[in-house]
């Protein structure tokens, strides 16, 4: 029947949402894992640089040690002593290396700081780009499931609708056939007249009258050919009506169903390339 290649189509449609979602999420979660390893990667080398920020301030702790007992001790071979003035060169040397550590210790917070934020922003960029795919998918997710609803409504409406006409198109195919039979007799008998007929034909009263043609070798309608007919042309309404007054299918036609779809399209894709993380 007519209705059936709509609802094939229908199915096809279906199904390539589906293969759309799960391409989204299929990026999406690759986008989130990347976000996700590199925040890792950057974890990992912030804890290596802390542990060579120690390693290097505990040598700068012993170079301050030593270089303080140097001074310390040229001080006494020039004859100072360990207090008030004479503990000048130690104390000068002390707070050079206080100082250079302490710059070390600020310099090395920044770099954790820094690491911090960089590791949040990745993967908040991967949560939102997962985020993104998701809203996307679930539009193509609703799309599959409205098309196919809106498949069986119109299957629905048709198969009842071809199965009303099949009955319709046989019962008029034989009322037609029994009011020509009855029309037949009736010219016969010359109750009736040529063009005085409604089924049966001016040609075919004229034939029966001259006896060219006897009552059962008129025409017949075909029941099972009418049955189809009808069936077929009943069917291909019923689809059409279903089609145009399916709130599963009308809502695929609005501007508002294709703005959601292209506006979460946009954002997973703004959010892929990390435009909405400008301002951190």
């Amino acid at each position: 029947m007519g209705f059936t290649s709509n609802i094939m189509g229908a199915v096809n449609q279906a199904a390539e949402y589906d293969n759309a979602k799960n391409l989204t999420l299929a990026q999406g979660l690759a986008e989130k894992n990347k976000a996700y390893a590199q925040a890792t990667e950057t974890r990992k080398a912030a804890e290596a640089s802390a542990r060579m920020a120690g390693l290097s301030m505990m040598q700068m702790r012993g170079n301050q040690r030593r270089d303080e007992g140097a001074a310390r001790a040229a001080q006494a071979l020039m004859g100072g002593t360990s207090e008030g003035s004479g503990n000048a060169m130690a104390e000068g040397v002390r707070r050079q290396h206080e100082s250079a550590i302490a710059n070390a210790m600020v310099s090395e917070s920044v770099n954790q700081h820094n690491a911090i934020n960089e590791q949040v922003t990745l993967r908040r960029k991967g949560d939102e780009a997962m985020r993104a795919a998701e809203a996307e998918a679930n539009q193509y997710r609703m799309a599959a499931k409205a098309t196919r609803t809106g498949a069986w409504i119109s299957a629905a409406s048709g198969l009842a609708m071809a199965t009303a006409g099949a009955i319709q198109g046989a019962a008029s195919a034989k009322d037609f056939n029994a009011n020509q039979k009855v029309e037949a007799e009736a010219i016969k008998s010359g109750k009736l007249k040529p063009g005085e007929t409604q089924y049966l034909s001016t040609s075919d009263a004229l034939k029966l009258m001259n006896g060219q043609i006897g009552v059962n070798d008129l025409r017949q309608h075909s029941v099972w050919q009418e049955g189809l007919t009808f069936g077929a042309d009943w069917g291909s309404a019923g689809s059409s009506a279903a089609n145009a007054f399916n709130p599963f299918l009308a809502r695929f036609t609005t501007p508002s169903w294709q703005d959601g779809l292209i506006s979460s399209y946009v954002s997973r894709n703004k959010t892929m390339k990390g435009r909405p993380f400008a301002h951190i």
